[in-house]
């Protein structure tokens, strides 16, 4: 049997934030015939819920995943269905409009949350960054929101994390910091994250929860 798999979807608040209903998603093959990945999911989060997605290799959590958040590769399609996220159906949605909507308001973390880092970036810039494309805050504004954002998970020694590039974090805690630091970059309503099943421990754990509520 192939290895388990689960999709984690965490989110803020108390009301029902995304509802979708009937989806339908279709790969189309080189050869031009239709792989049915989704037939008829539907699910809804309320603000403030956990979310859970467990199933095989395969079974379609990953596009389940992009289809939400509109990053599905050119050969598939949404056939039928709707996305709705806070009242918005994002089956709907341009790109440019959901370039607005992805990472301000709705996020992922991707089964190897250190693919999220840029490498050549200090995390502090990286933070600053996301903060620039999604506010208004001025550059001293953003510096002191981000050191706050690290201060919530790295009280000890936030400076450093701060002037750090992704490889120099611990070998022994890096895996589990770039995870927490994956979630600070997206400051979402919602957050789908992709994990085997031998991470579930580790993805919930206090300090990537309060990581998660520190956001609000």
């Amino acid at each position: 049997m192939d290895e388990l798999g689960l999709l984690l979807v965490l989110s803020q608040g108390m009301n029902l934030l995304l509802d979708v209903h009937g989806l339908h998603v279709n790969y189309r093959s080189q050869t031009g015939s239709e792989i049915f990945a989704l037939q008829g999911v539907s699910v809804s989060v309320a603000q403030g819920e956990i979310l859970g997605v467990l199933g095989e290799s395969g079974c379609g959590k990953s596009t389940l995943a992009a289809a939400l958040l509109g990053i599905l590769p050119p050969n598939a399609l949404i056939a039928r269905g709707s996305i709705l996220f806070e009242g918005e159906n994002l089956a709907e949605k341009g790109r440019d409009e959901l370039n607005r909507i992805r990472g301000a308001r709705i996020s992922i973390i991707f089964q190897e949350p250190g693919a999220a880092l840029h490498p050549t970036m200090r995390i502090g810039d990286q933070i600053e960054e996301v903060l620039r494309a999604h506010g208004s805050l001025n550059p001293s504004a953003r510096r002191e929101r981000a050191r706050e954002m690290l201060i919530s998970v790295f009280s000890c020694d936030t400076d450093r994390m701060a002037l750090s590039y992704p490889h120099q974090l611990s070998a022994t805690t890096g895996s589990r910091r770039r995870r927490i630091i994956a979630r600070l970059i997206h400051l979402p309503s919602i957050c789908w994250s992709l994990k085997t099943k031998c991470a579930w421990s580790n993805m919930l754990d206090s300090q990537t929860a309060s990581g998660c509520s520190a956001s609000t």
